[in-house]
């Protein structure tokens, strides 16, 4: 086959059969700007490190174990176990052991899980914040729950005159205030350390509360009083880490792990 002339001399020539590309360019006078780009385009490096997961296979003994409330158990306290552990915190700092299968839907699968459940999972540029919106959706979820399944909930008629709704009493076994407000087109909830507070976080969430340390640590108390604990889970990924943005799973911890139960501290990575 005869290649044409055009086509092997398509600078020097000008021919109808070799269509010419023109190329559009914008000229500016500024400086160039060096840009990094294996920066731009690595995998991020984590600041802090991954929450330590470790699996039972009774080669050693938990002294800091716990079992947390079941998701949607609140009601009947019904407490969660598993084979697969994660390293939680409760608000006085204290490390405990809890199951991983109540942070994360695919804890039980091969290594590390990546997908947390979304009950109790808060992100904010406060730890404090962070921790207080995801402990309001915990138990105004539960609420919620409840209410689904045909537990008789009180009704809150004085909260607010004006609410387009029906503003039900979500204490479960606790005396912290919590609210579920359900209507023809929305179902919301929230909890806080009034009724007013927990009604007005149901509607328009945190809102940059400026007290956040101080009413979580209300609530705190108020838990104690039931028997619950507080426990944090940090999610944050790398570049939250960096840029300081707190991501948590908030847990409510139930009793202590019988101690002469054994597993295996090997991390997984």
């Amino acid at each position: 086959m005869t290649v044409p002339r055009c086509a092997r001399d398509a600078v020097s020539q000008r021919c109808n059969c070799c269509p010419r590309i023109l190329l559009g360019m914008t000229m500016t006078t500024a400086a160039p700007r060096a840009i990094d780009h294996a920066r731009m385009w690595s995998g991020p490096g984590r600041a802090t490190a991954l929450p330590s997961i470790v699996v039972d296979d009774r080669a050693l003994v938990a002294f800091r174990r716990r079992r947390v409330v079941a998701l949607g158990a609140l009601a009947s306290r019904q407490e969660l176990d598993g084979e697969r552990l994660v390293s939680a915190y409760d608000l006085a700092e204290r490390p405990w052991w809890i199951p991983a299968a109540a942070v994360w839907s695919d804890a039980d699968g091969d290594g590390r899980p990546e997908h947390p459940w979304h009950v109790g999972l808060a992100t904010d540029t406060s730890w404090h914040r962070a921790v207080l919106v995801g402990l309001s959706d915990r138990l105004g979820w539960e609420a919620k729950r409840a209410l689904d399944r045909g537990l008789v909930l009180g009704r809150l008629d004085d909260v607010d005159p004006d609410v387009h709704g029906t503003v039900w009493d979500g204490r479960l076994g606790h005396e912290v205030p919590t609210v579920v407000i359900t209507s023809d087109n929305v179902e919301r909830w929230g909890a806080g350390v009034t009724a007013g507070s927990a009604y007005r976080r149901a509607l328009y969430g945190d809102q940059g509360t400026a007290d956040a340390a101080r009413q979580l640590a209300d609530i705190e108390l108020v838990l104690a009083t039931s028997g619950i604990d507080v426990g944090v889970v940090d999610l944050a990924t790398p570049l939250m880490a960096r840029a300081g943005v707190a991501r948590v799973s908030v847990q409510l911890l139930a009793s202590t792990h019988d101690p002469v139960r054994r597993w295996d501290a090997g991390r997984l990575e």
